[in-house]
């Protein structure tokens, strides 16, 4: 596709937008939408494009906005970041710089100070937002919503895809969020899951952490769509240790499961990040699993 490109996009011009996204191996087209060809010029000092197919627009870049990726000229992973998730509802922004963090092109801090470093721009309070909401260790987009609908809710910040251990220092697998007092897991099961051969990893792995004492609770698309409400109400009564929600023999066996300290650390540093947050439901229709 990367050669097509290149006998596609006008002389000048520049890839921007999810099109950038996608050279870099960071987003995927989609099942449902076509991906627009989204290409930019620099604002008063480049040719006014019109082509049908693709959609042209002028924009301020700095130096450091352009680089080269596989041949064509493309805004840099940091411009194309910022520039999607100003364009975007929250969660779908937060999943985009998920994808990009998670990719390690920059760090978060680089992402914040990239969106402080250009106030008054379009929608640039959103960008804020998702900055501070984005977490390198996301790694899926519906993951990433499962978060949300619980952090905006004003649930405490969960790990995410932390490696867990037994007390024999044996490996029992990542959560794709956890809580650690009272210690259970939260995963959320897209449409991959249906796989038979992925099905059979999930059972063995939740077998180990129910060895372990780990509960685990699971999501689907379907319950984000339908029962934010819901997935909060049984976190939060998890969190308060509801044996009615949880197995009450679990809670002692599993306060004593490993888990690297850098993890730890981590999670009480965004969670310190996130204190003050406002409230509110999820809009994840954007998202998909």
């Amino acid at each position: 596709m990367a050669q097509a490109l290149l006998d596609t996009v006008p002389p000048g011009t520049l890839v921007t937008g999810r099109l950038a996204a996608w050279l870099y191996g960071v987003l995927e087209p989609g099942t449902r939408d076509q991906m627009p060809l989204d290409v930019a010029t620099r604002l008063g000092n480049g040719p006014h494009v019109r082509r049908s197919g693709v959609r042209a627009s002028r924009r301020r870049l700095d130096e450091d906005d352009v680089v080269t990726c596989h041949g064509l000229l493309v805004t840099s992973p940091l411009r194309t970041c910022f520039d999607l998730i100003r364009s975007s509802g929250l969660v779908e922004g937060v999943a985009v710089a998920d994808a990009f963090l998670h990719a390690g092109f920059f760090t978060q801090l680089q992402l914040v100070k990239y969106v402080g470093a250009h106030p008054g721009w379009r929608n640039v309070r959103r960008a804020r937002q998702v900055a501070l909401l984005a977490h390198p260790d996301a790694e899926s987009p519906g993951e990433t919503a499962l978060r949300l609908v619980l952090v905006l809710a004003g649930l405490p910040e969960p790990c995410v895809n932390a490696p867990l251990f037994d007390e024999r220092g044996r490996y029992l697998g990542r959560p794709d969020l956890l809580y650690l007092d009272p210690v259970f897991g939260i995963e959320y099961d897209g449409a991959y899951h249906d796989d038979e051969d992925v099905r059979r990893i999930d059972v063995l792995r939740e077998q180990r952490f129910r060895d372990a004492g780990i509960p685990l609770l699971r999501y689907t698309a379907e319950d984000l769509q339908r029962r934010q409400h819901v997935i909060v109400d049984v976190v939060r009564s998890a969190l308060r240790g509801d044996p009615t929600l949880l197995e009450e023999a679990a809670w002692p066996l599993a306060r004593r499961v490993c888990f690297a300290r850098s993890t730890l650390d981590a999670a009480r540093e965004t969670a310190a990040r996130h204190q003050g947050r406002g409230q509110g439901a999820v809009d994840v229709a954007s998202v998909r699993s």
